[in-house]
């Protein structure tokens, strides 16, 4: 067995890669359907008859709105102290 031992942690290489490759095949299928759903969308707005012309560049995006960035007071605040 090629295992290596790290403090008491059993490091086997062939996981590690195994693990990597199931991620990168978990990034690919995630950004198909991104890619997708995004085609459908275009396809389905075109169908309604929205010109394509139309949805690039003559359509804003809308107000912009404000975000609340603060954190609830439950929780601790991000640099780890009290402001």
């Amino acid at each position: 067995m090629s295992d290596r031992l790290h403090g008491s942690l059993v490091i086997r290489p062939q996981e590690a890669v195994a693990a990597l490759q199931q991620l990168d095949r978990a990034y690919q299928n995630y950004f198909a359907a991104i890619t997708g759903y995004n085609r459908s969308e275009f396809q389905l707005y075109h169908a309604l008859g929205y010109p394509s012309r139309i949805l690039a560049t003559e359509r804003t995006a809308g107000e912009i709105r404000p975000v609340d960035v603060k954190r609830p007071p439950q929780m601790d605040a991000a640099s780890g102290r009290d402001n």
